[in-house]
């Protein structure tokens, strides 16, 4: 949606901040600052005067520049045309010199042998075999050698013999719902209410459908994301959100080049994950790391330059914060395919954060719990026993609160 330069709004739509934002007593930098609001609050937009928004955030209403304000997931109009299909391409190949087999299995006849970089057409999945086309034959290959890249995943969520073409529409489908489907948010909503009509009418096409994948409830995939994630995907700048933890780093890099990781990285020996900071240069004050998104990333670039593979292992990545070196358990090949498909779009995200909680066995005993709505059993899976009750009732009040707003 555009604006010009001056408008008043019917009633009043919602926005996010983008970053930490001075809401001022009136529409200029000079005006007192009623108010700091952090990133991502939910606001109230009245209308716009030149370049600021006179809006209502913390309770207070007052005015934020317009690059401050991110407006345009939760007007609702039921007359706007669907976003666009995505465009995706998906040209798998064998990774190495493969056999081509008559059967899912290696006890199966060789049907020939397939030399590496062969373009292969996936029909349907057989456990961790793949019924292919390759050179005019037909047959199965195993699925570790072929490459996949962002869609490996994917295949978690495909029930066997059934096409790959039923999960790959989750790489192309849009992130919103229909107009039909979006929320409108009530005036007197609380902030519960409104994070999650905001989410959904930015998500919820996507979320649907992967629902139906799961076989659980849109509702139960909206409110266990909001639950278990940090609220939002990307930072003001458009990078990914990351968080670089200095104790995974000497484990993947540090404990082999010790004498420079203490030079440049510091943590604690007790609690590992405390106590952190950097420096570039040796004359340089140790600095505090976790102070903001930019830094974040400034100690990620450095490290990569000592270590680019390691240097990924070590952050979390995205709005479910999962650990770099987690990817082979979501279903990547490596690191670098999954900070791929982290970094393009929340898409890619979305399907890390379901494809580690429906896991790579027959049963899924986490998924089970989404689908029986037993967030207790699901929260001691997801985040370990002690804390069960407490992540278990946020889940139920995001559940619940969807079901308010769509009642």
């Amino acid at each position: 949606m555009s604006y010009q330069n001056n408008e008043t709004y019917p009633e009043y739509i919602y926005g996010l901040t983008t970053t930490v934002a001075s809401l001022r007593t009136d529409n200029s930098e000079t005006s007192p600052i009623i108010a700091m609001l952090p990133a991502e609050a939910i606001i109230d937009v009245f209308s716009k005067q030149g370049n600021w928004f006179c809006v209502r955030g913390a309770g207070l209403k007052g005015y934020l520049p317009q690059n401050y304000v991110k407006q345009d997931h939760t007007m609702v109009d039921t007359h706007t045309t669907p976003q666009p299909v995505v465009e995706f391409d998906f040209n798998p190949v064998t990774m190495y010199r493969l056999n081509l087999r008559t059967g899912s299995g290696s006890q199966h006849q060789v049907i020939t042998v397939l030399p590496q970089n062969t373009p292969v057409q996936i029909l349907t999945k057989h456990d961790s075999w793949l019924k292919v086309i390759a050179q005019g034959r037909e047959g199965f290959v195993h699925g570790d050698y072929v490459e996949l890249g962002v869609v490996r995943p994917l295949l978690r969520f495909l029930d066997n013999h059934h096409p790959i073409s039923d999960v790959l529409s989750l790489m192309t489908i849009p992130l919103e719902p229909n107009p039909s489907q979006k929320i409108r948010i009530p005036s007197n909503a609380n902030h519960k209410q409104r994070k999650v009509a905001i989410t959904w009418n930015y998500l919820g096409g996507f979320l649907s459908t992967l629902s139906d994948k799961l076989q659980i409830d849109a509702a139960v995939a909206l409110a266990t994301l909001l639950a278990e994630s940090v609220g939002h995907s990307f930072s003001a700048d458009g990078r990914m959100i990351i968080r670089f933890e200095n104790h995974v780093f000497f484990d993947y890099w540090g404990k082999y080049q010790p004498t420079m990781f203490q030079r440049r990285f510091k943590h604690s020996s007790e609690k590992r994950w405390e106590q952190q900071q950097w420096r570039r240069y040796d004359h340089e004050a140790w600095k505090n790391c976790h102070t903001s998104q930019q830094q974040e990333w400034e100690i990620f670039e450095f490290a990569c330059a000592f270590d680019d593979t390691a240097a990924k292992l070590s952050i979390s990545m995205g709005a479910p914060q999962i650990m770099g070196f987690n990817y082979d358990i979501i279903g990547y090949r490596t690191v670098h395919d999954m900070f791929a498909a982290f970094s393009s779009s929340e898409r890619g995200q979305i399907v890390g954060f379901f494809s580690l909680v429906k896991g790579n066995e027959s049963t899924s005993p986490m998924l089970h719990a989404l689908q029986n709505l037993d967030f207790v059993s699901f929260a001691r899976g997801y985040n370990g026993a002690g804390q069960e009750e407490t992540y278990a009732n946020i889940i139920q009040s995001y559940y619940t609160a969807f079901h308010e707003l769509v009642a």
